[in-house]
């Protein structure tokens, strides 16, 4: 019967790939966001332009004027505070996703020397099971022989 001798150390490589698959997957997601949010604060920059533009067009108030470029002003601080994060989370994605390729490459290695130790495995039985069949076959010749 085949036992790996380091089936622990390869549950635990697994066991990491797959928590460092977790913490990338909650990397993505974050930078995703923060990304779709800068988008929807650029649309709303872009929608403020338009309105301001075809309120010179038509006349507005002093009041509505303020009221766009306060606005306007705190969406332009947060798009810089948003590009900030955006920097940040990406350098996190990529380092999670180092620690993930490590992972992977650690959990592979050991499947494949399970594999390797499972082939020569197979082969010892193959080559035992050879020798008895040999065995047998010399046994029934000498019973042949000397009967």
């Amino acid at each position: 019967m085949f036992r790996f001798r380091f089936e622990t150390l390869m549950r635990v490589r697994k066991l990491k790939e797959q928590m460092a698959l977790q913490a990338y997957a909650e990397s993505q997601r974050k930078y995703v966001s923060l990304v779709n949010r800068r988008q929807k604060y650029l649309d709303e920059v872009h929608y403020l332009a338009v309105r301001l533009e075809d309120g010179l067009n038509k006349g507005i108030s002093g009041r509505d004027l303020k009221t766009i470029s306060v606005y306007n002003a705190w969406l332009d601080r947060r798009l810089k505070d948003l590009d900030r994060d955006i920097a940040v989370a990406s350098k996190d994605v990529e380092e999670k996703r180092s620690v993930l390729i490590k992972a992977r490459k650690d959990h592979k290695a050991i499947q494949r020397l399970k594999e390797i130790e499972l082939e020569r495995y197979s082969e010892e039985e193959r080559r035992a099971e050879m020798r008895f069949i040999d065995e047998i076959a010399v046994i029934s010749d000498r019973r042949t022989v000397n009967g």
